[in-house]
């Protein structure tokens, strides 16, 4: 289940969709409600949420700056809810990585259609992430492998600098000529 955090300085509408929406139909849980930008500052330091809907124009903090920040402490998707038309907020919107900009009045419907897209966008990110851990972990295992079989090429075949450089690099090696490994 991706974790939610609303972030909604206007109770109503707040409340409305934290009711409103069925979580667990979209694979989602609400972990969290904010009626400020500084407190869904705090929720995300504490929840590390998955995804962040957040109004943005609120009273202390709007929703950019808390997207911003927060973005500083984790990394989640957002959905920016606004009154606001303006092309300047959507853009700004986008820039902080908000991957939708709904004018209000928003259904729950609008909603949950955006986040079945931003569940599938997270799955298929953590499982190539998880992929490529695994890579990495297989590359690990063998590089004393390879470190060996560089050592013998440094010493049989005299490879080219750029080979050598390379290797450095991804030995996490440094040879000074003529070959003192350091």
């Amino acid at each position: 289940m991706l974790k939610v955090l609303l972030v909604e300085d206007e109770n109503l509408i707040r409340r409305g969709l934290a009711f409103q929406m069925n979580w667990t139909d979209v694979g989602c849980v609400l972990v969290g409600e904010a009626a400020s930008g500084e407190e869904g500052l705090e929720q995300i330091e504490a929840l590390h949420p998955d995804i962040v809907i957040t109004d943005i124009r609120m009273q202390d903090m709007d929703g950019l700056d808390m997207i911003r920040r927060g973005q500083e402490i984790c990394s989640f998707r957002s959905i920016i809810l606004s009154g606001y038309s303006e092309f300047d907020y959507a853009q700004k919107c986008l820039h902080y990585g908000a991957i939708e900009y709904l004018l209000k009045p928003v259904t729950s419907e609008q909603i949950r259609d955006f986040l079945m897209q931003l569940k599938e966008n997270i799955l298929h990110k953590r499982s190539y992430i998880s992929q490529l851990n695994t890579y990495r972990q297989e590359i690990d295992s063998i590089k004393p492998l390879l470190r060996e079989q560089f050592f013998q090429d440094l010493l049989q075949k005299s490879p080219d600098n750029e080979t050598i450089h390379r290797m450095e690099h991804f030995l996490g090696l440094q040879i000074c000529f003529p070959y003192l490994i350091t």
